[in-house]
C-alpha cells in the first residue's frame, strides 16, 4: 500500500504550495477536490468561503459530491472503490415484517392502556407545569 499524505487548511494557507513541493520532491500523486467544491459553489452563486460556512450546519451538502466526480478528480478514498448494493434474503424480509408487526402491536397496547394515558397526559410536560412539584 502507498503511503498516503492528507493536507487540509484554510483558504489560502498554502496547501497547493505544499502539495507541488511534495510532488517535486517525493514524485507523489496529487488529488484535489477544489475543483468539485468550486463548482458546487458556483451552481449556488456562492464563493467558496461562502460555501465553507454553509457546508458546516449542511451535511446534506456531501450528496452533491458524487461518484463520478470523485473518480474523475480521482480523490475517491479507497474504501469508496466498490458500492456494494444489498437485498435482504427471504428469511430477513419475514423478520423484519414479524418485529414491525410485534411493535404495532406493542404500540396499540399501549394506546389503548387507559391507566397509562391518564398518567402520561398528567405528567408536566404536558400540563405546561414548570416543575414536577406543581
Amino acid at each position: 500500500m502507498q503511503d498516503k499524505i492528507s493536507l487540509a487548511g484554510d483558504l489560502g494557507s498554502g496547501k497547493s504550495t505544499v502539495s507541488n513541493i511534495l510532488i517535486e520532491r517525493l514524485g507523489a500523486k496529487y488529488y484535489s477536490t477544489g475543483a468539485i467544491v468550486r463548482s458546487i459553489a458556483a451552481k449556488r452563486g456562492m464563493s467558496v468561503v461562502e460555501l465553507n460556512v454553509y457546508m458546516e450546519t449542511h451535511p446534506e451538502i456531501d450528496e452533491e459530491i458524487t461518484v463520478p466526480e470523485l473518480v474523475k478528480e480521482g480523490s475517491l478514498c479507497p474504501h469508496q472503490d466498490y458500492i456494494y448494493f444489498n437485498f435482504p434474503t427471504e428469511r430477513e424480509r419475514e423478520a423484519v415484517t414479524e418485529y414491525r408487526s410485534r411493535v404495532d402491536e406493542a404500540i396499540f397496547r399501549l394506546l389503548a392502556d387507559d391507566e397509562l394515558l391518564s398518567a402520561v397526559s398528567g405528567h408536566a410536560v404536558f400540563t405546561g407545569a414548570k416543575s414536577l412539584e406543581e
